[in-house]
């Protein structure tokens, strides 16, 4: 069995939390691309990786959320996708060879940031292709899976999933977004999702961002009833932003972040960490529950 799918069959995964928040805070603009970081201050990234793996983090992700052809493209930065995605696996890896530290190397792939015109066969297509550019590179670079999280569109998700099976045997985890009803943007519940999701060979269906711990719960009662066995991934924000001042601030603290890990756990979530807002802090609250129960 491959060594990620071993590990997560013995025990749950703490997978790590916020890049983009630590990022402004070390003084990132708000306006550039931050997944150039990886080339024009890849100290800052390996740094922030560093944390969360001292932190607890089982699971680092490569700084490519948005490292995909058309949302480079914003920035004129269409031609670099190999070189940021190849150079944020090696960050990663090349963190855990000198510190020494065990954690695995997930490939993070987001959506491509427009709504898609599935009927436009054109269209169609060169989204699959900025997917397959992606992919490639982060597996050329020794990601040990792939991670894609912060998708409202079911079938881009598909689209990347078919892609990401017709290059590699990585093992794959898929994440929707819900909102605070528990829908997709298209109307679609968790419980549909989940069944689709695992119909084509995802090895662990999953829901990030959007909505704080609580409603994490209820996402992942209705995932496992559509999937008894199944393996999940529970990756919240810190609760609904709140903007003060002209930024956003999360309101769930390190402590009654975690308090919510049982529950993940008692519903099948073999992955948990947290998605916008959640600091370090967080991540090593949720080791110290992981641990107190004896499930690390």
């Amino acid at each position: 069995m491959n060594a990620f799918l071993q590990r997560l069959h013995d025990a749950p995964l703490l997978v790590d939390g916020a890049m983009g928040t630590l990022l402004y805070a070390l003084g990132a603009s708000p306006e550039r691309c931050l997944e150039q970081l990886v080339v024009d201050r890849p100290g800052w990234v390996a740094g922030i990786h560093q944390v969360y793996a001292t932190a607890g983090a089982d699971l680092i992700t490569s700084h490519t959320f948005g490292a995909n052809r058309l949302r480079l493209a914003h920035h004129g930065l269409e031609a670099k996708v190999r070189e940021f995605n190849f150079k944020a696996v090696r960050l990663v890896r090349d963190l855990r060879q000198a510190t020494g530290q065990a954690f695995f190397v997930a490939g993070n792939v987001g959506p491509v940031g427009k709504q898609v015109a599935w009927h436009d066969a054109a269209e169609a297509a060169v989204v699959a292709e900025a997917f397959n550019e992606q992919i490639s590179a982060l597996a050329e670079a020794g990601a040990e899976l792939l991670l894609f999280e912060t998708f409202s569109d079911l079938r881009e998700l598909e689209v990347a999933v078919l892609t990401a099976k017709s290059l590699c045997d990585l093992p794959l985890v898929a994440c929707m977004s819900y909102s605070s009803e528990g829908l997709t943007l298209a109307g679609q519940d968790a419980g549909t999702v989940t069944a689709r999701l695992f119909a084509l060979g995802v090895d662990v269906v999953g829901a990030n961002c959007s909505v704080g711990p609580t409603q994490m719960v209820e996402t992942l009662r209705t995932m496992q009833k559509a999937a008894p066995d199944g393996a999940f991934c529970a990756m919240p924000n810190a609760g609904l932003p709140e903007r003060i001042a002209g930024q956003f601030h999360y309101p769930t603290d390190p402590e009654e972040f975690a308090a919510y890990l049982p529950q993940f756990l008692e519903l099948g979530a073999r992955l948990v960490g947290g998605c916008c807002g959640t600091m370090p802090e967080h991540i090593q609250a949720m080791r110290r529950v992981m641990e107190s129960r004896g499930v690390v």
